[in-house]
Parts: structure tokens; sequence; C-alpha cells
């Protein structure tokens, strides 16, 4: 009954790299795999709120700024992201660069309520604008240097410009995954 399809390739590609779940709803927090948890998606919402205070509490290892130019007339995004390391960091470091979109209405299958016809449906993945596991930065780098990466992207018509957001994190490669850095911006202001 659905109006949209929200499935990407990218996003296919995302969930195949983050692990399959076994079921929805499904969270993955800083793709941290949690002590006593079987992998990183966390199927229990009931413990998404404790995860995330927990790793608010940790000290940033690298610095994160995103500044962007949006032209209303021919809907041309360019995004400017650059950081650098406060601590030394050893291991590969990539970035991934996406644009979401807000405030979608549609059909949907909520648990108690059954079909909602009129869903918002909110950070709803429309493209990853680097690979989807992310362009590497970095092998290494050491305290104080830094990084800058461009990314140009038209926006397609059917998508809300007011409603979008751009979401750039910086995160290790190869098997830990882990978020060191993020940063949002509504692509409007």
């Amino acid at each position: 009954q659905s109006q949209y399809n929200f499935k990407t390739p990218e996003g296919e590609n995302l969930l195949n790299f983050l692990g399959l779940p076994e079921g929805f709803p499904t969270g993955v927090i800083n793709r941290k795999l949690f002590p006593g948890e079987p992998n990183l998606q966390l199927e229990t919402s009931l413990s998404w709120g404790a995860r995330i205070a927990s790793e608010l509490e940790n000290d940033a290892i690298i610095s994160l700024e995103m500044n962007h130019q949006w032209d209303d007339t021919d809907r041309l995004l360019q995004i400017n992201v650059t950081g650098g390391a406060i601590e030394r960091i050893t291991k590969e470091i990539k970035l991934t660069v996406l644009i979401t979109e807000n405030n979608i209405v549609d059909t949907q299958i909520v648990p108690i309520y059954g079909i909602v016809d009129d869903y918002v449906h909110n950070h709803v993945l429309r493209r990853i604008l680097t690979a989807y596991d992310g362009d590497k930065i970095a092998e290494s780098l050491d305290v104080g240097e830094l990084f800058s990466k461009d990314f140009t992207f038209t926006l397609p018509e059917e998508w809300n410009a007011n409603n979008c957001e751009i979401v750039a994190f910086v995160h290790l490669a190869e098997t830990s995954k882990l978020v060191l850095q993020a940063t949002e911006q509504h692509l409007t202001e």
C-alpha cells in the first residue's frame, strides 16, 4: 500500500556491511560492539537510551566540521568536510557523507496499531555521497593532522530540500567500523 519505496542500493549495502538484524526495529550506535551483544545491531530499543548516554560521555579523539552551500535554483549542493586528530589515531580512518529526508508521509505497519496510512517517516536515507562503507581519509592521523574533502550533488526534484539533512561522520575502517565523530546540518539553513 506504500506510495514510496525507501530502499536504495547504498542502504542495502550498508545494512549488509553492518550485519543483518534478526528483526526490526533495530539500531546501531556508533557502530560499536557493546559487551554482551552478539553483533552491532541492538534489537531491543529498551537499551538504546543507556547506550547513547554512555557514548556521549566519551571524549572526542577527532574534530569534524561541515560547511555547505545550497543553490535552490539549480538544486546544487556543495559540501566541505574538514577535521583533525585530537589524539593520535593509528588505524585507517574513513569519512561517510549522506543525505536524509524527514516528514515523508506514507503507509507503515506499526506494532499495536497495524497499518497506519499517514505515518510520518523521518531520517529516511536518500543518498550516500561517499562509498557505503566510507571514503578513505588516511592510514593514520597524528595529533593536529588535518583532512578536507569536498562533495557536489544535485538534489532530485522529488526530494523536499527543506526537509533534508546532511550527515557526515568519521569512522574506523575494516573490522571495527567504530564512529569517532559525527555532525549534521539542515540543507536549507
